[in-house]
């Protein structure tokens, strides 16, 4: 019976360790452009964007929830810019003070982009942009007190633009 509880003993540590080990492990990788094929994606520093959905309920980085609100109305414009191989990015905020708004994106890279406004739920607006081209779209179906974020989706994208 002794051997068996060190057994199980040693087997539930190593788990542990192993568990520890597996949650702190991180990748990073910084690049300035990534050749894909013949497509070359040219790296814009993120400006207002990140990873993370205003919508999500935990930050990858410190200790609250990302709640942060631009209100438009009292601020005024909100100016983002960014690039993303692979992954979907978003605004830092949520945007609200207003009854309509207008999205101006121009897409900088060599592959198509699609950008929306929505909340988790809703989608108030939506546009697909070719490589090299603006895109914009406005909206008003959205009451003054209503959050919402802004969407990037894409592969192998790069962007810059202002919400208003």
């Amino acid at each position: 019976m002794k051997g068996e509880i060190s057994k199980k003993n040693i087997f539930a540590s190593l788990l542990a360790v192993s568990m520890i080990f597996t949650m702190m492990s991180t990748t990073v990788v910084h690049a300035q452009s990534v050749k894909d094929g013949s497509n070359e994606v040219t790296v814009t520093p993120n400006v207002g964007v990140s990873y993370v959905s205003p919508e999500e309920t935990i930050e990858t980085r410190g200790t609250s929830r990302p709640s942060k609100v631009w209100n438009i109305k009292s601020k005024g414009q909100y100016d983002f810019a960014g690039s993303s191989h692979y992954q979907n990015l978003y605004t830092n905020y949520k945007f609200t003070g207003k009854t309509s708004y207008k999205v101006y994106v121009e897409n900088t890279g060599d592959n198509p982009i699609t950008v929306t406004a929505k909340r988790l739920t809703k989608t108030y607006g939506s546009t697909k942009i070719s490589a090299g081209k603006t895109g914009s779209f406005e909206f008003s179906n959205i009451k003054s007190d209503t959050e919402f974020y802004i969407v990037f989706e894409g592969n192998g994208y790069s962007f810059s633009g202002y919400v208003k």
